[in-house]
């Protein structure tokens, strides 16, 4: 479980590393002969801002793609079911989940224009609709909805699962995202498992 971990931080790292070389890249710099001083060129490096936007859509698909391997893995878990490490590195449904998360990101981006308030309901409403999606095979405006009648059904059960779940990705945020090799499954399995919980179909005991 901890090698989708793994498989982001390298990603992550990688990536950051090439957005920084199409900054300089984006804007080079020449010496100076007589003072020995580095001065910005006329140049402005389209190749550079091609790269930064390249690398930054493809990093930003790269971490959707790996969470939602994640969560299919951890629902395959919560099913009793035998798992391998493939099954943490492949999606059961990428185009849906991708889309859901897409969709999730547009609604709380315009949440949060509007004065703040109506972006964190949103976060608070849709924080199960990655679930749905993959678990309950729907699609994303489906599993947005779904994901909205949960958390408003089950309003302070729903509050204390984002804080925590929140608190898992805030740590897997420290020391450069290295936290997130075990903070990221153990926070999709939290969640799996307490959405679980509030439709009344909880794991098994001893399934893990």
């Amino acid at each position: 479980m901890v090698v989708p971990g793994l498989a982001i931080l390298i990603v992550t790292v990688i990536g950051t590393a090439l957005i920084i070389a199409g900054v300089f890249w984006m804007v080079p710099s020449s010496v100076d002969g007589d003072y020995g001083q580095t001065a910005a060129t006329d140049g402005f490096a389209v190749g550079g801002l091609i790269l930064v936007i390249v690398v930054a859509l493809l990093l930003v698909f790269a971490v959707i793609y790996l969470q939602g391997a994640v969560t299919s893995g951890v629902i395959r878990v919560a099913d009793g079911r035998s798992v391998g490490v493939r099954d943490f590195l492949v999606p059961t449904r990428t185009a849906a989940f991708v889309g859901t998360v897409i969709l999730m990101a547009i609604i709380i981006a315009v949440g949060f224009v509007l004065l703040v308030i109506p972006g964190l309901i949103a976060v608070f409403a849709l924080q199960y609709a990655p679930v749905y999606v993959l678990e309950r095979k729907m699609s994303p405006t489906q599993a947005v909805a779904a994901s909205a009648r949960l958390a408003f059904a089950k309003p302070l059960d729903s509050l204390l699962v984002l804080l925590v779940h929140y608190v898992y990705g805030y740590i897997g945020g420290v020391a450069f995202g290295l936290g997130a090799v075990v903070t990221l499954p153990m926070g999709e399995a939290f969640l799996v498992h307490c959405y679980r919980n509030l439709v009344g179909r909880p794991i098994p005991p001893g399934v893990a």
